[in-house]
């Protein structure tokens, strides 16, 4: 059921037909309300952007099943889509060269998709084992932060000092710390302001989208040279991007927060998609010419982007 918010009115021909914004949970019980997964969509239609009812799946399998029937709908309608999720792509460059078992992104995903084990009717998940097992396996303390009486394999339950050089911060999460917002590190796995978890748990669901559509799922910026791509782009496709709701103006569309984050990234982008501007989000080289090259190369290749940034 469509909902009310500002009308956004059509101007420039768009990029994206529609958009989907989730706000994920590395939960291990399933969760509704504060805290829980919250899915927002929105599209055209005729000339005004509709936007749905925020969905609050219980566990991450009723999200993704969600998500690839709303995705296959819209293809099937030929609809350009841009997806979003709330959670890190990635790791700083540092780490994969800091240790041999994961020498780069893809290497990574792969690792994760291999090892987490996410029970798809009640979320238990066994992602602070794993976490465990690789840094015993990468011989590198990355990970850290587990909840009290946790037993098993498992990370320190406190921050651990990286070698000398260590960097626990992508370029991208550097930049915005200079702006005086924090974003905080991969590491951290639970506790105030821990976000590692929900890569943890999120990245093997984004590679079951990935497999599920193919080269229709198209991850931005590392499948998509930036906005390179855009211009051969197949039609229709999905453009999948890192989000960080910090970044944008959030308004309180929804009484939960997380939903409310979501709702305002629906609207955000698609006004930026109206107003001719979102092109020159996705093409970071362009808006950022003072950035040096060897640093955007690494970003659009190993550490990734946050759209809004």
């Amino acid at each position: 059921m469509p909902i009310d918010l500002p009308i956004v009115r059509l101007g420039a021909a768009p990029i994206f037909d529609a958009y989907i914004f989730v706000d994920w949970s590395a939960a291990a019980e399933p969760i509704l309300g504060h805290h829980g997964i919250w899915i927002a969509e929105g599209s055209w239609n005729d000339q005004h952007l509709i936007v749905e009812t925020p969905v609050n799946p219980a566990t991450r399998d009723q999200a993704t099943r969600h998500l690839v029937q709303r995705i296959t709908n819209l293809l099937s309608k030929k609809k350009c889509i841009l997806f979003g999720a709330d959670f890190a792509y990635s790791y700083p460059a540092w780490f994969f060269t800091a240790q041999n078992l994961l020498p780069n992104r893809q290497a990574l995903w792969a690792a994760l998709v291999q090892r987490i084990e996410d029970n798809p009717n009640n979320n238990a998940n066994n992602r602070f084992t794993v976490a465990g097992q690789l840094n015993l396996a990468m011989g590198l303390a990355w990970y850290w932060g587990v909840p009290n009486g946790y037993q098993g394999d498992q990370p320190p339950a406190h921050q651990p000092d990286l070698p000398p050089g260590g960097v626990q911060y992508r370029w991208v999460e550097n930049h915005l710390r200079g702006q005086d917002l924090h974003p905080h590190s991969v590491r951290q796995l639970y506790g105030n302001g821990s976000v590692g978890s929900q890569s943890l748990m999120g990245i093997p669901r984004l590679h079951q989208l990935q497999a599920e559509f193919g080269s229709r799922f198209q991850t931005w910026p590392f499948d998509t040279a930036w906005a390179q791509a855009f211009a051969n782009m197949l039609r229709p496709t999905v453009v999948n991007c890192e989000i960080w709701p910090r970044t944008i103006p959030v308004q309180k569309y929804h009484a939960v927060p997380d939903a409310a984050e979501m709702l305002s990234y629906v609207v955000w982008a698609a006004q930026q998609d109206a107003d001719g501007n979102l092109m020159g989000w996705l093409d970071v080289p362009h808006r950022l010419p003072n950035v040096p090259a060897e640093d955007l190369a690494i970003a659009q290749a190993t550490e990734g982007w946050i759209l809004g940034c």
